[in-house]
């Protein structure tokens, strides 16, 4: 097998990384202490939000809280990232579902 060298190699392929396992073996994925919620909504449901029809970062009052929104489909829908500071998390699951009762 030829070997090839790169400056930057970007391997965004999920949580059960092959690219990574290739370069840096097999590895248990870690918990980071962040958690991560995304949705897509509609651009009418959050207009009222000054600038929400651009790409939007907010940051809050840690490092860990952020909230992340650009628009989608010739902005008739809004994707929104937000993040949080978690001590631990106990699912195994890539997704599940959260909502406001979940988040601090």
């Amino acid at each position: 097998m030829e070997r090839l060298n790169y400056d930057t190699v970007i391997g965004a392929d999920g949580i059960h990384s092959p690219v990574r396992t290739a370069l840096f073996g097999a590895e248990s994925p870690r918990f980071t202490g962040i958690v991560s919620f995304r949705s897509v909504v509609s651009t009418e449901k959050v207009k009222h939000i000054p600038e929400i029809e651009a790409f939007i970062k907010w940051g809050g009052d840690t490092p860990q809280k952020q909230i992340v929104t650009f628009p989608l489909n010739q902005r008739k829908e809004t994707f929104i990232f937000a993040t949080i500071g978690q001590e631990s998390w106990t699912e195994k699951s890539w997704t599940s579902a959260g909502g406001s009762s979940r988040t601090p």
